[in-house]
């Protein structure tokens, strides 16, 4: 079915005037991460990451619905991508020229994971750093209508070496103004699999994302390292973001020449708990944070949301 609501929307402070919703569908409860395509005929597509009760099953599914009016209506939520006995997730996506489309995720097994899927509850562990996860490229020639079989991002680029099991997630696919991409991946450093600590790979590709190199890893001190990053090109050629930890504040990453120098991760005045913060670049040319406004060294509580803009490219 299609929800209508009203066209026009006036933004007013600290309040939500309109929105639209798209039932969820096709068998799973949960849903997380959405991503824009524009497709080429004119239609938006959203796609993201649906699963049962777990986000840690092995039965995440990608799920996609189009728009033929800007977001206003949706069509019913379809199965993108599905593989048996495992989650795929993550996706990103970029328009690295006019006719094609690139799109980024990963798909994996959870070890450890068992559930009681009549009663929906978990049954045991689900052990990370035993679970291996593929890093999936696929490739549009249209802009997005049809896609090619996936190729991989093999592990041993984003770690360094070879050291399986792979586990990690792409977390962000930049499209720079010289032409370049970027992709973030967070990844378990091999070497500190228990506890838990993690590290950013930065790839760089030249060619349109066939062919990657990486340019940069980073991490943070505290317990769990540097996760889910968020990354703006805030002039030609230099990055500013931010990224998840435990610190209870946020962290700041800088970066110049097209992601090819980077600056030491900077702890900020800005508390937060352990939780995703998103920066976004607005037309004009500000931008945007978005972030859980209180100081915590724990994943709570996540209220309240706040938003700030940044008038001087978030100095």
């Amino acid at each position: 079915m299609k929800l209508t609501i009203a066209a026009a929307c006036t933004y007013r402070r600290a309040a939500c005037s309109a929105y639209s919703f798209i039932r969820a569908g096709e068998g799973w409860d949960y849903h997380q991460c959405p991503c824009f395509l524009p497709l080429a005929d004119g239609r938006l597509m959203i796609c993201w990451w649906g699963y049962d009760f777990d986000e840690c099953n092995n039965d995440g599914v990608l799920l996609y619905s189009h728009s033929e009016d800007q977001g206003e209506t949706w069509d019913p939520p379809q199965i993108f991508i599905a593989s048996p006995n495992a989650v795929v997730s993550h996706l990103q996506f970029a328009r690295p020229t006019e006719g094609e489309a690139l799109m980024i995720y990963r798909e994996g097994h959870y070890y450890g994971a068992r559930a009681d899927h009549r009663r929906r509850v978990n049954l045991g562990s689900v052990s990370y750093a035993e679970s291996p996860m593929h890093l999936l490229v696929k490739r549009s020639l249209d802009a997005g209508f049809t896609w090619e079989p996936p190729t991989e991002i093999v592990p041993a680029l984003v770690v360094g070496r070879d050291a399986p099991p792979y586990y990690g997630a792409p977390e962000q696919l930049l499209h720079l103004t010289n032409g370049d991409l970027l992709l973030l991946v967070g990844y378990l450093d091999p070497d500190h699999r228990e506890p838990q600590h993690y590290n950013i790979s930065v790839l760089r590709s030249v060619d349109a994302g066939h062919t990657w190199a990486k340019v940069h890893d980073f991490t943070v001190p505290e317990e769990r390292g540097a996760m889910e990053p968020s990354l703006a090109e805030v002039e030609p050629g230099r990055l500013r973001g931010v990224i998840r930890n435990k610190s209870g504040f946020l962290y700041e990453i800088s970066a110049s020449e097209y992601g090819t120098r980077w600056d030491a991760p900077h702890r900020t005045a800005l508390p937060t708990v352990e939780s995703m913060a998103r920066l976004l670049q607005l037309a004009s040319g500000r931008l945007l944070l978005v972030w859980n406004n209180q100081s915590s060294t724990t994943q709570q509580p996540r209220h309240p949301l706040a938003a700030a803009l940044s008038e001087d490219q978030g100095r």
